[in-house]
């Protein structure tokens, strides 16, 4: 595994989570949160991922080692198995905690969660993954599984689209879509933040070029570790204000944090050990349980207002005990759920421990 990948993995989850946070603080509280998102966005770690995603799905692409296009029915048949194996990762978690808000919409009436006709409509549509398509009928916190509905769109139509028109085709497109996306987007409406392929793309166009480079002819393994840093600082920083700075460019702002992702996936990409200084193992330990993290983050702290609700609790400090119940419940979920399935999967032969992005990703 590439550690430097897998620490900007863990800075990209955390920069998630807390643009989500603005939901758990109350008025005494929120000062903090407030300043720092009138000078940034952290949205923007949406790009980081799947510049990622895109990166290790065309890894494991090339290690099918098709080298020229392949007919239709080759093509789909390829494609079917690939989807298969991310469905059988990604669906477990998911569908766990999908049900959470369905189920407390069901049995509780404290305004906590939405309507039951809403939150089914929710659930269907994440277990379809054309949540991106529904969102915006009833636009709410529990909106942030279109990302996963969006990665599985790209999954299939990219996959089938490297196995048919091959990646020299597949590189021309992926360019020519992320320099149109850069002033032009689909949709043109406030639910244009749900169909950002472009960064998926960008993650298939830096595996190109990594493969493309000579690591042994480049100076940056002996940069000092202070430039480094600097470097590491600088691109952190411009990948959480850009969608800040350029606001008023709705299409570009997306544009502009998927460029600065791809400079960071590829030179984590070089393994070069240039982003030493983030490779730490709390980042690793998060970055390990990100995908549990992202699927349990928003219902659990629902969960905590609930009981605050039911017992009539104080509620000023009770964003504590929602980010405490996160973390418990990340790691129930990386044990039990994501752990136990992947593992279940492995020993049935649905899974293959030689597929690393399956298995990792």
């Amino acid at each position: 595994m590439n550690k430097e990948l897998h620490s900007l993995r863990g800075i990209a989850i955390i920069m998630i989570v807390f643009l989500h946070s603005g939901v758990l603080y109350t008025e005494s509280y929120s000062h903090f949160y407030k300043w720092i998102q009138s000078h940034s966005d952290t949205e923007t770690g949406v790009e980081l991922l799947f510049v990622l995603a895109g990166f290790f799905l065309t890894k494991t692409l090339f290690k099918i080692n098709l080298n020229e296009r392949v007919n239709f029915k080759h093509s789909l048949r390829e494609t079917v198995k690939l989807i298969k194996k991310k469905i059988y990762r990604l669906f477990p978690a998911m569908l766990f905690w999908i049900s959470i808000p369905l189920i407390f919409s069901l049995f509780t009436t404290d305004g906590v969660w939405l309507d039951t006709l809403v939150m089914t409509e929710k659930f269907f549509a994440s277990i379809f993954f054309i949540r991106n398509f529904t969102e915006g009928h009833h636009p709410s916190a529990f909106g942030y599984m279109w990302a996963l509905a969006l990665e599985m769109q790209y999954f299939i139509l990219f996959t089938f689209s490297f196995f048919y028109l091959g990646k020299k085709w597949c590189f021309y497109i992926a360019c020519s879509i992320i320099f149109i996306n850069s002033f032009y987007r689909i949709p043109t409406n406030e639910n244009m933040f749900m169909f950002r392929f472009d960064s998926l793309l960008g993650g298939y166009v830096i595996y190109i070029i990594h493969n493309s480079l000579d690591v042994a002819k480049m100076k940056l393994s002996s940069t000092s570790i202070y430039k480094k840093t600097l470097v590491t600082a600088i691109l952190i920083f411009s990948l959480i204000t850009c969608a800040r700075y350029f606001d008023s460019m709705s299409a570009f702002k997306f544009t502009a944090a998927t460029i600065i992702s791809m400079t960071m996936v590829l030179i984590a990409s070089l393994e070069i050990n240039f982003f030493s200084t983030i490779n730490s193992k709390i980042v690793n330990s998060i970055a390990d349980r990100s995908y549990s993290l992202y699927c349990c983050h928003i219902p659990s702290w629902f969960v905590v207002i609930t009981i605050y609700k039911s017992l009539n609790f104080d509620q000023s400090y009770m964003w504590i005990c929602q980010l405490l119940s996160m973390l418990i419940f990340t790691e129930l979920t990386y044990r039990y759920i994501e752990n136990i399935a992947q593992y279940s999967f492995l020993k049935k032969g649905i899974l293959s421990r030689k597929n690393s992005y399956l298995q990792k990703n």
